[in-house]
């Protein structure tokens, strides 16, 4: 089985385990005055991911749904508005922070292009009806099939934000990519940013956890939220010390990801009954429009899988394939040949 559904099924590397077993280890939800927990692993990976965004501080959370959570909660009250785009993750599929019962968040929706880009015009209009609480970005973008906004342009946005007193967030669940795609630190890419959030357990092979970065007053209030909503962890550094190794030594090699991504997609690209728009292929996602074979997503992805490639069905007509660490190129090879001959039988 190739299995093509997400980078969640990263696995940890052996480095990543010889160090969960040596781990030096306390209780993180003992907090001292300055903030900082008892667990000295977690300190050290909080310390690492804040220098290397240029932040204050940082947070270890359990994942990524629960870190954009805690900042919306650090930002928000019940009621406030937040701007986000209107197919962000954060919107779309976790939406914690706008359920009434959760976070109570009013949602200002703005458009995206193709490409996940949110349109500057239509930001500066909505945020110039005033009473906009935050400002929710997301790079990669993965609905748009894991497309990257650039340096300036996420400059463009946090100035349009920030003109007028708003601050931004950043749902960076897969940063990294977007910084290896344009041959950039995350340092730069997230300048001016006010909060990050990021995933160590997706191309960064982490069997768990995500981290929030961000000023030394949001960071306590952020930790403050996690303890509320039941995230507060104690012996956590066998989670942080996967993630030290992650910082330090997985980084660069996504890059073999994206090449393995622009290969399946120029193999499918020959293919008759899907398609796709192989500009958009930026990182380590390829989507595909599959409507031409008169079938929903749902049902293409059931009847690939019994032919030995998993894809993650989405929305309408499209699916999603997602290379990660343990997908070779031969892998990719042979998803594109099964996919192939199974279009041809249709």
């Amino acid at each position: 089985m190739i299995d093509l559904r997400s980078d969640t099924l990263t696995l940890p590397t052996e480095e990543m385990r010889k160090a969960i077993y040596a781990v030096e280890l306390g209780d993180d939800g003992r907090i001292d005055d300055q903030g900082q927990g008892e667990d000295p692993t977690v300190n050290m990976l909080q310390r690492r991911a804040a220098e290397m965004f240029g932040k204050e501080d940082a947070l270890l959370i359990s994942s990524g749904t629960m870190g954009n959570w805690v900042s919306l909660l650090s930002y928000c009250e019940p009621g406030d508005k937040v701007i986000v785009g209107e197919n962000s993750h954060i919107y779309q599929t976790e939406r914690t922070g706008f359920d009434p019962r959760f976070g109570g968040a009013v949602p200002s929706i703005v458009a995206y292009d193709a490409y996940g880009r949110i349109q500057l015009n239509s930001l500066t209009a909505e945020i110039d009806k005033g009473g906009i609480a935050l400002l929710c970005l997301e790079n990669t973008n993965n609905f748009c099939g894991g497309t990257v906004s650039s340096k300036t342009e996420m400059r463009q946005y946090v100035d349009a934000a920030h003109g007028k007193g708003v601050p931004v967030h950043l749902d960076g669940a897969r940063i990294f990519n977007a910084a290896i795609a344009q041959k950039a630190d995350v340092k730069s890419l997230t300048e001016g940013v006010d909060s990050i959030m990021f995933c160590l357990s997706k191309g960064l092979s982490c069997p768990i956890g995500s981290v929030v970065v961000g000023t030394r007053d949001f960071i306590r209030e952020a930790r403050k939220n996690r303890r509320s909503i039941g995230g507060q962890m104690r012996q956590a550094g066998i989670a942080a010390a996967a993630g030290i190794v992650a910082l330090d030594g997985m980084i660069e090699r996504m890059e073999e990801d994206h090449i393995n991504a622009r290969r399946l997609a120029e193999f499918l690209m020959e293919v008759k009954k899907v398609s796709l728009n192989l500009n958009s292929v930026q990182t380590n996602m390829v989507r595909l429009d599959i409507s031409a074979t008169g079938m929903t997503a749902s049902q293409f992805t059931q009847e690939l899988t019994r032919k030995g490639v998993k894809l993650q069905p989405g929305k309408e007509s499209f699916v999603r394939c997602v290379i990660y660490r343990g997908i070779s190129a031969r892998d990719v090879e042979n998803a594109a040949r099964i996919i192939e001959d199974y279009c041809r039988d249709l």
